[in-house]
């Protein structure tokens, strides 16, 4: 990692002579190094650099530019990471700029939003959303796509660990349909948790 991180050192100072720091190539390098740093688990010098990255990006391409949404959904998780959900979860809110589109980034940032909210004991409203989530992704997908299969079994593992058995049934019977379209066999740990606990 150490020589990974100078050459992108190295090619980060060079792309900053050439064009400045604020320019496409230099935050990519910018990224790059930080992201070797956060497998290392050094977040205090990679916020501030996730933190330029989505500020430049956001006065060079917009809002709106992949490369600007990307940015903003790793510094999300590092916000996360450090315990600053509110400010993670007040990100992520801006990236969904329409909760009514049902594409695959919009249903993923909507899910990680979901989870950002759940604290243990107090986890209705983020089930809630993750069910709503997993609705979603079903309608628009289809009730036996791998997503919506992700999303329903992440909403009744959170359901079934909360306690919260009025929403972790309809969500298992979900999977479980879902599976039985796809010829799998139920088997989720949680659907059988949930049975023998209902039953």
């Amino acid at each position: 990692d150490d020589e990974a991180l100078a050459i992108f050192q190295r090619l980060r100072d060079q792309s900053a002579r050439l064009g400045g720091d604020d320019n496409t190539a230099t935050r990519f390098y910018d990224a790059q190094i930080a992201e070797i740093r956060l497998k290392d688990g050094d977040y205090a010098q990679i916020l501030p650099i996730y933190e330029d990255n989505v500020r430049a990006l956001r006065q060079s391409q917009g809002d709106n530019a992949p490369e600007t949404r990307m940015m903003a959904q790793r510094l999300a998780g590092i916000y996360a990471a450090v315990g600053r959900y509110d400010e993670a979860e007040a990100l992520l809110a801006g990236l969904i700029t329409d909760p009514a589109v049902r594409d695959t980034e919009t249903l993923a940032l909507r899910n990680q939003r979901a989870l950002l909210l759940w604290r243990p004991g107090e986890g209705r409203e983020a089930v809630q959303m993750m069910a709503a989530v997993a609705a979603d992704a079903r309608d628009a997908l289809g009730p036996s796509n791998p997503v919506t299969l992700l999303y329903l079994s992440n909403a009744g593992e959170l359901a079934l660990g909360e306690e919260m058995f009025d929403l972790a049934l309809p969500v298992a019977r979900q999977f479980a349909a879902g599976l039985d379209e796809q010829r799998i066999a139920p088997g989720a740990l949680w659907i059988a948790l949930l049975l023998s606990v209902l039953l």
